[in-house]
């Protein structure tokens, strides 16, 4: 219903405009004439403005996140190749205390680091890491073990994928061709797939070639 301030005009309602999208939070308050109102509205205001700084300066958007510092520290780690998986998630993680930095490090570590390989290497990812090999399966499992190790929920799906040459063409459903992750980060899932963002694959010359692709970090 409309207010009425003391000198008999309508007050719109008070609106108060989030956006999820950025790290600030946009007030506008319109038609709020503060000295028209009690003490006891003002202080519910106010406390509703501190409240909802406080929620939005947590919501941190993932996919714009400044990961420069992040990215060089794992792209510079170099490991033997004798380095369990366990331990390894060690190293990366080192020094990061927020979930989403220490999954980003241990994203960009496999991104630049596993090479894919046309043929059966298996899942196993202390067999992965001596080899530096895999397809999309060891990939997958390789993440989700490294993510697990470093106390990040994540999961390896097994689904179904095209590229753009067989993009019209009609899936064959017998069994999943493509493997990625999900990962929960900051209370979310998000999916993600590290092994279209370390690269591509020359079918004709049977080659993989190196280059990072970002939109698959957390597409």
């Amino acid at each position: 219903h409309s207010r009425i301030d003391p000198s008999g005009v309508p007050l719109a309602k008070p609106r108060v405009a989030l956006s999820a999208a950025s790290p600030r939070a946009d007030y506008r308050a319109v038609g709020f004439p503060l000295q028209s109102l009690t003490r006891n509205a003002v202080l519910v205001f106010c406390s509703l403005a501190l409240s909802s700084q406080r929620i939005s300066a947590q919501e941190i958007d993932l996919r714009t996140y400044d990961y420069s510092m992040v990215d060089s520290a794992a792209i510079a780690l170099q490991v033997p190749s004798n380095t369990s998986s366990t331990e390894l998630a060690a190293l990366i993680t080192r020094g990061l205390d927020k979930d989403h930095e220490r999954f980003r490090a241990i994203f960009i570590w496999v991104a630049h680091n596993i090479e894919y390989k046309w043929g059966s290497y298996g899942s196993d990812p202390d067999k992965i890491l001596k080899r530096k090999k895999a397809v999309c399966e060891g990939y997958a499992s390789l993440l989700t073990s490294l993510c697990n190790a470093a106390g990040i929920e994540c999961r390896t799906i097994n689904g179904f994928a095209k590229s753009f040459a067989d993009l019209h063409a009609e899936l064959d459903l017998s069994k999943p061709n493509h493997a990625w992750n999900a990962v929960k980060l900051q209370g979310k899932w998000y999916v993600t797939d590290v092994t279209w963002a370390a690269g591509g694959y020359d079918l004709k010359n049977r080659k993989f070639f190196r280059e990072y692709n970002e939109v698959y970090f957390l597409p």
